[in-house]
């Protein structure tokens, strides 16, 4: 009987939410302009460059949710590390797509950090004069269209 009064049922749990969002509710319209608390979860500011080693990313696709946007987000964006906002103390210089499916987002992190979007992996890694200028590369090859052998294997873009 006293492991009833402890579960949580359907009927407690949306009388402890609704409960929930009335006071949210109140106490957000009584104070409009009041500032977050500090662990409210919001866009951080854009990292900036300054201090910072430029790398390359070269991949596949840039779409939400795939490997490229995971991995060179949290380069471009920082990521939150032990509750502290992290910076990694390298930026993404360039970005390469082998593919732009119709939910591309390598053009617009371009355009919202500054990273510029290269039409080769040269261009990538290499300033306008054809120098390196970069210090390191992500090279993330997961998704994208690509065709198949006869063992069914995924033949991702290859140099020679």
């Amino acid at each position: 009987m006293h492991d009833r009064v402890l579960r949580c049922s359907r009927r407690k749990f949306l009388a402890s939410a609704a409960a929930l969002t009335l006071t949210g509710g109140v106490s957000s319209a009584s104070a409009p302009d009041a500032a977050p608390p500090a662990n409210f979860r919001a866009r951080p500011p854009k990292p900036a460059t300054e201090g910072r080693k430029p790398i390359a990313t070269v991949c596949t696709v840039y779409r939400p949710l795939s490997h490229a946007y995971h991995i060179a987000g949290r380069f471009i964006n920082g990521y939150p590390l032990n509750g502290q906002f992290h910076v990694p103390s390298q930026y993404v210089r360039s970005l390469y797509c082998d593919q732009v499916p119709e939910n591309d987002l390598s053009r617009q992190v371009s355009r919202e950090h500054g990273v510029r979007v290269a039409r080769t992996v040269a261009e990538a890694l290499t300033d306008a004069g054809g120098q390196l200028a970069v210090d390191g590369v992500l090279l993330i090859g997961e998704h994208g269209n690509y065709p198949r052998n006869d063992k069914g294997q995924i033949l991702y873009p290859a140099t020679k």
